[in-house]
C-alpha cells in the first residue's frame, strides 16, 4: 500500500520542531530553557506547525517524485550479515529473527524458478543476475547460520555456491559479473577493483571461502584459489584497489574458528573476543564430522580456537576462553605480514 505522504509530512513538521528545540538548548543560556518550559511545548511549537502546513499545501499542487520500490538483493545481503552479526554479539534474538525475516523476503521477492535476479520487481526485460547478489547472500546465509547454529541453512546456502560456479566462474576461474546465459539479457566481464562495496570477485571468494571452511568441502576453497591466483598480476600491480581479495585470500590460507560449548562463561563473551580475529564462530550443530570428534572433549562446555587445521587446548573458564582467543589475536597480528607470492 502506498504511504499517506501528508501524515510522513506532518510528521516531519513535528520533527523538525523536536530538532528546533534541542538545538536552542544546546546553545542558549538556560534562562531560555526556563522560558520555553513556562509558555510549553504546544505554544513554542505553533509558528513551526503553521510554517510547515503552507508548504505543505504549496508541495501537494507538484507531481510527487517517484518512487523507487526495487529490492535490491546485494544490498540487502550486506545488510542481513551485518544484522546477524551483531544479534549474534549482543545477544539480541529480535535482531536475529528480523534478519531472518528478511532474509526470506528478499529471496521470495527476487527468486524466479530458481535463479536470483538483482532487482525486484524481476519480470522484466532488463532483469539480470550478477556475481554479487549470489556471494552477497550466500555471506548472509553463513552469518545466519552461525548466529544460530543452524546447519539446515547451509543446506540452501551451497545450492547457491553451486548456482554462483555454474553460471558465474570462467575456465580461468575469474568470476564474471553477469552470466553469459540466456537467461541474462547481456554479458559483463569480471570486476575485481573495489568500489564502495568489495568487488564481485572479492566477495565470491569470501564466500567460497567461508563455506568451504564450514562444510569441509575442499572443492568451494579451491574453487576461491582459483579465482584469487588468476587475478595474480592485478594483485601485485594494484592491491590497494583489492583489498577484500587479500582479505578472502587471507581468509583462505590461514581461517580461524572458535568452536564453542556451554560453560561457565556465556557465547556474547566469546563473539566479542573473537569478532576482532575475524574468525567463524561455530556451535555444535555446525561442526563438521571431523570437528565433532575433535570436540568430543568439550561435552563438560568450553571452547577450541583452531587455525587453519591446528588446534588449541581446550579452555574451560571465561578467564581461560579470553586468555587464548587475545592470544590467538595477537598471533594473527604477527602473522599479518606475511606476502602473497
Amino acid at each position: 500500500p502506498k504511504p499517506d505522504h501528508h501524515a510522513v509530512e506532518r510528521g516531519g513538521c513535528r520533527g523538525f520542531a523536536a530538532a528546533f528545540h534541542t538545538l536552542r538548548e544546546a546553545v542558549l543560556p538556560p534562562q531560555h530553557h526556563q522560558s520555553r518550559q513556562t509558555h510549553g511545548d504546544a505554544a513554542a511549537e505553533a509558528p513551526l506547525l503553521a510554517a510547515c502546513e503552507k508548504l505543505r499545501q504549496i508541495r501537494a499542487m507538484r507531481p510527487a517524485p517517484p518512487r523507487d520500490d526495487q529490492v535490491l538483493a546485494d544490498a540487502n545481503g550486506f545488510a542481513i550479515s551485518a544484522i546477524a552479526t551483531a544479534a549474534k554479539l549482543m545477544q539480541r534474538s529480535d535482531w536475529l529473527q528480523q534478519a531472518k525475516q528478511a532474509y526470506g523476503a528478499v529471496l521470495n521477492a527476487n527468486r524466479r524458478d530458481g535463479l536470483l535476479y538483482h532487482s525486484s520487481p524481476s519480470a522484466t526485460t532488463n532483469a539480470i543476475s550478477t556475481v554479487d547478489d549470489y556471494a552477497s547472500l550466500g555471506l548472509a546465509g553463513i552469518a545466519l547460520a552461525c548466529a544460530e547454529d543452524n546447519p539446515e541453512m547451509l543446506d540452501f546456502v551451497r545450492t547457491m555456491a553451486d548456482d554462483m560456479l555454474s553460471r558465474f566462474q570462467s575456465s580461468s576461474g575469474i568470476f564474471m559479473q553477469s552470466a553469459d546465459d540466456p537467461v541474462s539479457p547481456f554479458a559483463a566481464g569480471p570486476l575485481v577493483y573495489d568500489q564502495p562495496v568489495p568487488s564481485g570477485n572479492a566477495l565470491a571468494a569470501g564466500f567460497l571461502s567461508q563455506l568451504g571452511q564450514l562444510l569441509g568441502a575442499p572443492r568451494y576453497r579451491d574453487a576461491a584459489l582459483q579465482a584469487i591466483t588468476a587475478l595474480g598480476s592485478s594483485l601485485n600491480a594494484e592491491f590497494m584497489g583489492m583489498s577484500a581479495l587479500l582479505n578472502a585470500y587471507e581468509d583462505l590460507i590461514d581461517p580461524i574458528e572458535v568452536h564453542w560449548a556451554p560453560a561457565d562463561f556465556d557465547a556474547q563473551t566469546i563473539a566479542w573476543a573473537a569478532a576482532p580475529l575475524g574468525a567463524l564462530i561455530v556451535g555444535p550443530r555446525l561442526r563438521s564430522a571431523f570437528m565433532t570428534d575433535i570436540c568430543s572433549e568439550m561435552t563438560g562446555g568450553g571452547i577450541l580456537i583452531c587455525r587453519d587445521e591446528s588446534c588449541g587446548m581446550v579452555e574451560r573458564t571465561r578467564s581461560g576462553a579470553i586468555s587464548a582467543l587475545r592470544n590467538a589475536r595477537r598471533i594473527a597480528v604477527q602473522e599479518g605480514g606475511e606476502t602473497l607470492s
